[in-house]
């Protein structure tokens, strides 16, 4: 999978200091603040991913979708639009 580029992203979140692109590539996001019930005021970060046919192969064979997470927080959701993306 490759990180996509989406029309609502604010932000492009690059390698830290103690790497480069070689190392770490730029991922663009959309950075924005729950609005709302009991997340109300809670950050959220957006961030699309393109699968390449292999990957599709994959997912139409029923295998999983493996997500690893920085920092040790799990998503809340993942989605197919933006808009249930920010709708927590």
């Amino acid at each position: 999978m490759s990180p996509a580029t989406f029309p609502q992203a604010n932000i492009r979140f690059g390698p830290p200091p103690d790497l480069d692109g070689s190392q770490c590539g730029t991922i663009p996001a959309h950075v924005c603040e729950i609005q709302g019930g009991n997340l109300d005021g809670s950050q959220a970060v957006v961030v699309a991913w393109l699968p390449d046919p292999d990957d599709l192969a994959r997912l139409q064979a029923g295998h999983p979708i493996y997500l690893t997470m920085l920092g040790g927080l799990a998503p809340h959701l993942l989605a197919t639009t933006f808009d249930q993306a920010v709708r927590i």
